[in-house]
């Protein structure tokens, strides 16, 4: 077991420098792509509240409107008859 042992560390060793400037590689690559994960997840975000902003104004708001000016119609529409007979 002692024999593995030094032999895995002076393999470790040996590969010290290379393994370093890999894991010094690749901890900038992780870095870059955690900046770019975090770019696109930001981007995502706004995308949906946008689409949440513009879904209330194009669609809701002038539901609420409707809501508010079918009753004028249906009276308006109501009236027409009594303007008839007046002339």
């Amino acid at each position: 077991m002692d024999d593995a042992y030094v032999y895995l560390t002076r393999y470790t060793f040996c590969m010290d420098d290379e393994l370093s400037a890999r894991l010094a590689a690749v901890e900038k690559q992780m870095a870059e792509v955690y900046a770019m994960a975090q770019k696109l997840y930001k981007l995502i975000y706004w995308t949906v509240v946008a689409s949440i902003i513009a879904t209330v104004l194009f669609v809701l708001l002038p539901l609420i409107g409707l809501l508010f000016e079918i009753p004028n119609f249906i009276n308006t529409y109501g009236n027409i008859d009594t303007i008839g007979n007046l002339q």
